[in-house]
């Protein structure tokens, strides 16, 4: 098949008004499928149906945790820029969506902040909730440091840090695959 003819099916599939909900559902955690039909009030076939064709594609692929229960995660981290990517251009921005590969100007390497989180291996949705849960026990001005090595997870991360507000100040890679976030509760002065 021709790059173009893909294009051209790509857009067919997104398409569908449904599909386009459950990709913007899956943006910010994994997801089952009773999730998803339970958000978007559509029976449990139409939404397997739509993850089906949405995974045969390559945007969405299905996860297992460590009970086997069964989960539908974006199938890469340009699946969520492409989502981010499209958020703007409806919004009139033409703004770049940043890639967040910032170095490190605030802490040096070795430097110790407030919370420390190793989320190394684990994956959709424990990362993002235990940030989640950690920023919500967090004092005010305090850091995280926090590793992960789920793609998805560094992407979600900052997302919903900056939207929730507090402020990223680094994000890098600093092994295999292994990205180290560093986020203050809150904007700095408030």
């Amino acid at each position: 098949m021709k790059k173009r003819e893909k294009i051209v099916d790509l857009f067919k599939l997104l398409s569908n008004q449904n599909r386009i909900e459950i990709l913007v559902l899956l943006k910010d955690r994994c997801k089952s499928t009773k999730d998803i039909s339970e958000r978007l009030g559509l029976d449990h076939s139409t939404v397997f149906r739509h993850l089906k064709s949405l995974e045969k594609f390559g945007l969405v692929k299905e996860i297992r945790d460590e009970k086997g229960m069964k989960f539908y995660d974006l199938a890469s981290t340009d699946i969520y820029r492409f989502l981010e990517l499209s958020t703007s251009i409806l919004k009139g921005i033409n703004a770049d969506i940043p890639t967040f590969e910032m170095e490190a100007k605030i802490f040096p390497e070795n430097s110790t902040s407030g919370i420390s989180l190793d989320l190394r291996g684990f994956i959709c949705p424990i990362p993002d909730l235990e940030v989640e849960k950690a920023l919500n026990n967090a004092k005010n001005g305090e850091i995280l440091d926090i590793l992960v090595d789920y793609p998805l997870s560094k992407e979600r991360i900052v997302s919903n840090s900056i939207r929730s507000g507090n402020e990223v100040l680094s994000v890098r890679m600093i092994g295999n695959s292994v990205w180290r976030i560093l986020i203050r509760k809150g904007k700095s002065g408030t």
